[in-house]
């Protein structure tokens, strides 16, 4: 038996690995660098990208599937194998797919503080999942707005996602390798037999140093942004930041050049919730309206600090970016006085209240902030 030609085409489901991250980083560039489109086709031409990484991911893996299952199969024995190399082809796909659908805008939630809500309706769990891969969501941290479980899942699936392919993969690949290497070059020389299919110098042992050369390189990648990933979860807290002084601004004008820029880092990090010192959280939420792309406002129940902040928007020109939202469709008469407005049928409004306890209402919710955040952007750069 020569391991060359029973190997022949692993490099390419290596190669395809190793280039993934550059590949979706061109396509991102291409799609986002487009003249003449507008934001909603290139999300779209951005999904369209994601699920073609999912299918070449996938076909280019079906080339190591063989090699892929016997790593595993020497941790876990018997069907587990081929069943953790599924889960493996899963888990590239899944880290393709948001890589190139990471959130593109960023947006400020605004609201009163301190208030527990009264039913299983929290509009933070809706930003939460906004926060996947549509807007990149901020607010303010209280005594009701934590670091939620929502949070904590999705830091920790992108941590179980890393490890299972920078750590687990490469660790029983790189096994794998090596005992075939001992195996062929020390004690059975006669495997290095020539194949007439391919070139003479293409023995087996050349293909095990190219498969080990892009494994080497493809765990060094993996290690940097596990490592990266590791340190984000232990500094930030899945999600929850505490920064006092210029730190802050300067952590707010990075997420917006992150979502700009769709950095592929970004998959699955949730919504910021920023821990401000008291005597600084004016002077944040003041830069903050200047610079994120849109705002959302929960104008149900006003209080002294909110109209400060509905002042900051009209003062700051950021009406045409905010989106208000309130459980009645009344509440935004009130918005309209304060902003000394004769009603408010120029600001854009959703309401809540109607789909608050309906089936489907967290669903419904989601569809229609996502509508409403893509076209409020979309008319507010067109000024």
């Amino acid at each position: 038996m020569d391991v060359g030609q029973l190997f022949l085409l692993t490099p390419i489901g290596f190669l395809l690995l190793l280039l993934l991250t550059p590949g979706i980083w061109v396509i991102k560039r291409l799609v986002l660098g487009g003249a003449g489109s507008s934001f909603k086709r290139r999300s779209n031409a951005l999904r369209i990208a994601g699920f073609f990484w999912v299918g070449a991911t996938v076909l280019a893996l079906l080339t190591i599937f063989e090699m892929t299952a016997t790593a595993f199969s020497m941790i876990v024995g018997g069907w587990g194998g081929p069943l953790l190399a599924v889960l493996f082809f899963a888990s590239v796909g899944a880290r393709a797919y948001y890589s190139c659908t990471t959130p593109r805008m960023t947006g400020l939630w605004l609201r009163r503080f301190h208030v527990a809500p009264d039913s299983d309706f929290r509009i933070s769990r809706v930003f939460e999942r906004l926060s996947i891969n549509h807007v990149r969501m901020m607010t303010l941290a209280d005594s009701r707005v934590d670091t939620s479980k929502l949070s904590r899942r999705q830091a920790i699936y992108r941590l179980i996602l890393e490890l299972f392919m920078y750590i687990v993969f490469p660790a029983s690949m790189s096994l794998l390798i090596a005992l075939i290497w001992v195996n062929v070059v020390l004690f059975n020389s006669e495997l290095f037999s020539r194949n007439d299919t391919i070139p003479d110098w293409f023995t087996s042992a050349t293909l095990l140093y190219i498969l080990a050369a892009i494994l080497f390189a493809y765990t060094m990648i993996g290690v940097f942004s596990l490592v990266r990933n590791i340190r984000r979860i232990w500094i930030i807290g899945s999600g929850r930041v505490k920064l006092t002084g210029p730190r802050v601004f300067n952590y707010l004008d990075q997420e917006i050049a992150n979502a700009a820029r769709g950095a592929q880092s970004e998959f699955f990090s949730g919504m910021r919730i920023l821990r401000i010192e008291d005597d600084e959280w004016q002077e944040v939420v003041t830069h903050a309206i200047r610079s994120v792309d849109l705002i959302f406002f929960d104008a149900s129940d006003l209080s002294d600090q909110m109209i400060w902040e509905l002042e900051q928007i009209r003062d700051g020109g950021a009406l045409s970016k905010t989106v208000f939202l309130s459980e009645r469709e009344q509440d935004i008469g009130a918005i309209a006085r304060k902003l000394n407005l004769r009603s408010g049928a120029g600001l854009t409004h959703l309401v809540y209240g109607p789909i608050r306890d309906a089936s489907g209402g967290k669903r419904t919710f989601r569809k229609a902030l996502e509508d409403a955040a893509t076209s409020t952007f979309e008319a507010a750069n067109a000024l």
